[in-house]
């Protein structure tokens, strides 16, 4: 489980390294996802030091702040910030809004927020997410980037994301009721792979990428 672990955390590096290196290619505001990578790599390998540390440290302030206030809310801003439809862009505006609202009322209404980790407010987030990819993904269709959307890069870190999120939705609806060692060593297994699989997509497609918007412009 380890290992699979620090493979993991190895595909991140990989993916923020050649972010960077082919960033170019990757369309426009790449920036942010670099930034969420980043981010994400922060908060694993800061909760993995201080666990190493301590195994008694509760790293769910890290989680509840990097991943869930930043992470999440950068993910908002970048499929708004490729969303070209005004009807379209407005939709992601108040998925956006509706984010942060989320964040902030579970913040000021539950007082273990930063102590256990905020199974609900993961969970209103992902569904809003993945309702902004949607979106994003009409915007697409309804463009000339259909066309080349095999390279088109923000494309392809909607699918991973969807990967990702999708997998993790039964697990977050079903965890509570994982209360037996080999439950728990089935529940860390599958939520390592579907991480796996969807950040090995997001890696892949890097290399397929091209700089589609001055392409069709």
């Amino acid at each position: 489980m380890e290992v699979f672990e620090y493979v993991l955390k190895g595909v991140y590096v990989l993916i923020l390294l050649f972010l960077i290196l082919r960033r170019k290619k990757l369309g426009k505001n790449i920036h942010i996802i670099i930034l969420a990578i980043l981010i994400t790599i922060i908060a694993e390998f800061l909760s993995g030091f201080l666990l190493n540390s301590d195994p008694n440290t509760n790293t769910t302030p890290y989680y509840a702040i990097l991943v869930l206030g930043i992470v999440y809310t950068l993910f908002f801003v970048y499929f708004y910030s490729l969303t070209q439809g005004k009807v379209l862009k407005k939709i992601q505006l108040l998925l956006l809004a509706a984010y942060v609202m989320n964040y902030g009322a579970s913040i000021l209404l539950n007082k273990d927020f930063f102590n256990i980790f905020p199974q609900i407010t993961n969970f209103i987030g992902i569904i809003l997410l993945l309702f902004s990819i949607v979106v994003f993904f009409r915007d697409i269709f309804d463009s000339d980037r259909i066309l080349v959307i095999k390279n088109y890069y923000p494309f392809w870190v909607g699918v991973s994301l969807i990967v990702i999120y999708v997998g993790i939705l039964p697990i977050l609806i079903f965890g509570a009721r994982v209360d037996t060692p080999i439950n728990i060593i089935i529940f860390k297994t599958v939520i390592l792979s579907v991480n796996m699989l969807g950040y090995l997509l997001m890696l892949l497609t890097i290399f397929s990428a091209k700089d589609i918007e001055n392409k069709l412009n």
